[in-house]
């Protein structure tokens, strides 16, 4: 089977339909999410200088849309033959009719004339729209069914990106479809196959749309405030997640004096504290796996993502010393305290997600899957931020060269070693 690497900003706009495609199918492809920085570097190596492209065993196709025919084709969605595939086509092409309206609201800076501009497409050019999907819709078995055929394919994923992931960008609300019934039931359809709840559900939220022209990243998606103090601590995984995924966050680093006049105000006295959209959640693992799951870093299904607890939980095995430790104020017993866990507790932690490793692939790639994810991020976290801090040396994994290898595959990621480089030199 062919290897499929989509390559697009994080956000939905173009690649959304294309997503939808593959999750619906089952079969797998690398979700590549770059930012404008990183496309200022990859653009001359582009055919045509632009996003989304789609890699297919390491050729490259540009154009959204016929990247979205192409995978349609490939994975069975585009209808059974060459009458269903211009059925479908009909619909896609009904779906394009709006467009120069659309880019009329998108261009105009002044917000009273662009709620006009809204008001008229959604009064004109949508109603229009609508009526001509829910007619070709009840053509179909009366629009209880599918546009094409006896499953969902091209033209309903299509529609479902439109209507729920684009037009409410367009509008700043979500279409009115109440004089569209059937089309509305389509869409409840489509979000209900359980490949696409699935998806929906774990995919990273963002914002629809997003403009590198000048090689910046200028992508609205969700405000980011990590809060703690001036060191790694309970907080590093998260703003290796971060930096990983190339999204901006604030890096909010407490002075002792700052702590002292927040701490009152804090529901439960102690940080870290993510705020998202004025929204604040604490609780350091918490946090870590709301971050994983919009950041793409808390795999591809449950299944998945359940491993990846696994993993989070075995290394959590010892956190309960290191706090025993860290609240111990006798010298003589933390050093024995110290010593124990060490020799005794650390070494157990280490061997049991040695076998964890090994059990997807041998333990020659990652924890979970075919990409890095928070697993491997945490262990990163432990082994060679935690571990060289509080025992003064390098962890000797000299019993445990599939970990030895991990470590080295996480630390060699540019945007971690860009990180290790410039962050601020802290205690852990």
């Amino acid at each position: 089977m062919p290897t499929y690497k989509l390559t697009y900003f994080p956000v939905k706009a173009r690649a959304e339909p294309i997503r939808y495609l593959f999750h619906l199918s089952g079969v797998k492809f690398e979700d590549n999410r770059i930012d404008g920085a990183t496309l200022s570097k990859l653009k001359p190596s582009l055919p045509l200088g632009q996003l989304p492209v789609l890699e297919v065993d390491g050729k490259q196709l540009p154009q959204s849309s016929a990247i979205l025919r192409f995978v349609a084709r490939q994975v069975g969605l585009y209808g059974a033959n060459d009458w269903e595939r211009a059925q479908a086509d009909v619909v896609l092409d009904t779906l394009q009719e709006p467009n120069p309206q659309r880019m009329r609201i998108f261009q105009e800076k002044d917000e009273a004339k662009k709620a006009e501009l809204r008001k008229t497409y959604e009064a004109e050019d949508l109603k229009k729209n609508l009526e001509k999907l829910e007619k070709l819709l009840i053509q179909k078995k009366g629009g209880d069914g599918w546009f094409v055929g006896d499953k969902a394919g091209i033209a309903d994923a299509a529609c479902y990106s439109a209507y729920t992931d684009f037009l409410p960008f367009v509008l700043g609300k979500k279409p009115d479809l109440s004089n569209s019934p059937k089309f509305a039931a389509l869409l409840k359809r489509f979000e209900g196959l359980p490949q696409i709840a699935e998806y929906i559900k774990t995919r990273p939220v963002s914002a629809m749309y997003t403009s590198a022209l000048d090689g910046r990243n200028h992508t609205k998606m969700a405000q980011y405030k990590l809060t703690y103090f001036n060191a790694k601590g309970r907080v590093e995984p998260t703003r290796y997640m971060f930096k990983l995924a190339g999204v901006e966050f604030t890096d909010e680093r407490l002075t002792s004096e700052e702590w002292g006049k927040l701490k009152p105000t804090l529901a439960l006295g102690h940080l870290p504290i993510l705020e998202v959209g004025g929204e604040k959640l604490v609780q350091s693992y918490a946090i870590h796996r709301y971050v994983a799951r919009e950041l793409g870093f808390n795999g591809s299904d449950s299944i998945e993502a359940a491993k990846i607890d696994a993993v989070s939980e075995t290394l959590r095995e010892f956190a309960r010393y290191v706090d025993e430790i860290m609240g111990e104020k006798n010298e003589d017993n933390r050093a024995k305290l110290k010593a124990t866990l060490e020799t005794k507790h650390f070494p157990v932690v280490v061997a049991n997600l040695d076998k964890l490793l090994q059990m997807n692939k041998g333990g020659d790639g990652w924890f979970v899957g075919d990409k890095i994810s928070f697993a491997d991020i945490i262990v990163y976290n432990a082994c060679c931020d935690f571990y060289p801090v509080m025992f003064e040396k390098p962890l000797d994994l000299s019993g445990h060269p599939k970990i030895a290898s991990l470590l080295k595959r996480v630390g060699e990621q540019p945007k971690i070693v860009e990180w290790v480089e410039s962050r601020p030199t802290t205690p852990m």
